[in-house]
């Protein structure tokens, strides 16, 4: 039964081995494709190896006269768990290999020295094969790869393997940058584009992390008009000390069928504080008028009215709200499906954004 089990062993390693000769001679167009298969064959084979290994290891112990092997094996353990953190090895806890040879018999068998000779010729086989797999094989790829996906305005002048696997280094005149082993994912400063579809997945992501849901805004804390039928929804924090939210209004006020949440966010200039308090000190139906005279250049008071406490925890209330989200810009606006546009932008092109986030 022993031979039989080497014997299968045996062939499978030379299986291994033998595939391993054949990738190496491949095109370098198929090698990634024939090592992924290999690798996983060489993987299962160790385990097999290991496990066989480890049984016949432990049927000699249970042969061995009692008070010999297998209870100066325990002692030895149980003092090398105590110096491992107190664990005793299970299943998810590998031995360590002071614990393995505990175990080690004093002659190996014939079977054990096959089983090396073979681990050995199979690990020096898959080892010669990383080589190619990382480094050689991508280069042609990548260059007609980069060249396409970007319509040849990447020419690589040159492209090495890094010490990170699959990743490879690009250099196209002055540009350095990093793209996979399929050359569709780049870094580029920092962050990784789709090169099929010319997307920034780092921007996609941080969008999504940016979205706020509309209805979680503070909305009881903003100035709310409405343009029309007032069906759709736009969120604008602003501050009169900026210029880019003044140049904003004239967009602001051409839109219609729109209901707009003005925050008074005084985070520029110290005088925008009493100005967002005096707005919001007036009765409520003069508050977007005051608001807006600020926004349009009047002159703020220069001194907060004592008697406006209820205004100031209002003001208070959106200044913490926008400094837990991340709020550090004016203007920055919400549409309803929760985006946020940090900055101004054209009329025509707010009035689109408005559009396609309505549900």
């Amino acid at each position: 039964m022993t031979w039989m089990k080497s014997s299968v062993f045996g062939v499978a390693g030379l299986r291994v081995a033998r595939k391993a000769k054949l990738v190496l001679s491949e095109s370098p167009g198929r090698v990634t494709e024939i090592s992924r298969d290999l690798l996983l064959e060489g993987s299962i084979f160790f385990s097999l190896l290991t496990r066989n290994e480890d049984l016949q290891k432990q049927r000699k112990q249970r042969e061995q006269p009692h008070g010999h092997g297998p209870q100066g094996a325990q002692q030895t353990c149980a003092q090398v768990q105590k110096s491992f953190h107190g664990l005793p090895p299970t299943r998810n806890t590998p031995m360590l290999h002071s614990m393995r040879e505990t175990y080690t018999p004093a002659r190996e068998s014939s079977t054990s020295r096959l089983f090396q000779g073979v681990r050995i010729g199979l690990a020096a086989a898959l080892l010669s094969l990383a080589g190619p797999v990382f480094a050689e094989a991508p280069e042609a790829a990548l260059r007609a790869a980069l060249e396409g996906y970007s319509g040849g305005s990447v020419i690589a002048d040159s492209i090495a393997a890094t010490p990170v696997p699959g990743v490879f280094e690009v250099v196209s005149g002055k540009d350095v940058f990093y793209v996979d082993a399929s050359g569709r994912y780049a870094f580029l400063d920092g962050r990784l584009v789709d090169m099929a579809k010319k997307r920034d997945l780092t921007q996609a992501r941080l969008e999504a992390l940016e979205r706020i849901q509309f209805d979680a805004l503070p909305l009881n804390a903003a100035i709310k008009t409405v343009h029309g039928t007032g069906a759709r929804r736009l969120a604008v924090f602003e501050d009169p000390a900026c210029p880019v939210c003044r140049s904003l209004q004239a967009s602001l006020a051409a839109l219609d069928d729109v209901t707009i949440y003005t925050f008074t966010y005084p985070v520029i200039a110290r005088e925008s504080i009493p100005a967002a308090v005096s707005a919001w000190c007036a009765p409520s139906e003069d508050r977007i008028h005051r608001w807006k005279g600020y926004m349009a250049g009047s002159t703020p008071p220069g001194h907060i009215d004592p008697g406006c406490e209820q205004a100031m925890e209002t003001v208070h209330k959106i200044v913490r709200f926008g400094e837990a989200h991340g709020i550090r810009n004016t203007p920055t606006l919400f549409l309803a499906d929760g985006r946020r546009i940090v900055g101004a932008m054209p009329g025509n092109e707010l009035e689109a954004a408005l559009s396609a986030a309505q549900p």
